[in-house]
């Protein structure tokens, strides 16, 4: 149900709260003492910074190479493009997801980049424990992490043609023959040349050959780059 409240800033707005009606009342007017309207709220909270935290999730069978879950939280709705970017997944409180001990290098510097990030205690002592490694367990770790290096060197996003630039839907079909090549986009039959039609199937072949490459990495790709 929908209720139009002050909030605790003097600003009006509209909630929408569910559960029992008792419930629904005394939360609504925690509200209007306590909560602040959005803007006042994101005005109030702009200066806080990212928090990156991880836990001890386990290790890789057969290796024994440490996996962490690590969680972005904090201030993250300005920056949700980029998390997204680099694997992360919102569970409704933080973004998550897995990585390898071999991964860290390259997620924290890809996260660094978002700026006003904060390094949780549990993080810096993660990495303090990897500076402090024996020298065999570091030549490890450098053996995965060069393992990693070689399958992100193979996971290209092919660029579409031309043809599919307008980002109208393809169904991944060419049909016809030499000189009589049509597709369909958004539904509605396209004649397309015999150029064309090569370029489609070299960007559908890529296409499969990329998601394979992604699949097999899913949960281990750090991808190089961060924007907002």
């Amino acid at each position: 149900m929908k209720y139009d409240i002050t909030y605790s800033c003097g600003h009006t707005g509209t909630v929408e709260l569910f559960g029992k009606s008792d419930d629904r009342h005394r939360r609504l007017e925690w509200l209007k003492e306590n909560a602040l309207c959005p803007e006042c709220y994101k005005e109030q909270h702009k200066d806080d910074p990212v928090v990156v935290k991880v836990t001890p999730f386990g290790s890789v069978k057969g290796t024994g190479e440490p996996v962490f879950l690590t969680e972005i939280c904090g201030n993250t709705r300005p920056h949700k493009g980029a998390i997204k970017n680099i694997g992360f997944e919102w569970d409704g409180i933080c973004w998550h997801r897995k990585l390898y001990m071999s991964q860290l290098d390259d997620f924290e510097n890809a996260v660094m980049q978002i700026g006003n990030v904060k390094l949780d205690d549990s993080y810096v002592n993660i990495r303090r424990e990897m500076e402090n490694l024996p020298d065999e367990a570091k030549e490890l770790l450098a053996k995965f992490h060069a393992e990693w290096d070689e399958k992100k060197k193979g996971y290209v996003v092919p660029e579409k043609p031309a043809l599919l630039s307008s980002g109208k839907r393809w169904n991944g079909k060419v049909y016809g023959k030499s000189g009589n090549f049509s597709v369909y986009l958004d539904g509605e039959k396209v004649n397309v040349s015999d150029a064309e039609a090569d370029d489609l199937r070299r960007y559908l072949t890529a296409k499969g050959e990329s998601e394979d490459i992604h699949e097999e990495m899913k949960g281990v790709l750090i991808m190089p780059a961060v924007r907002g």
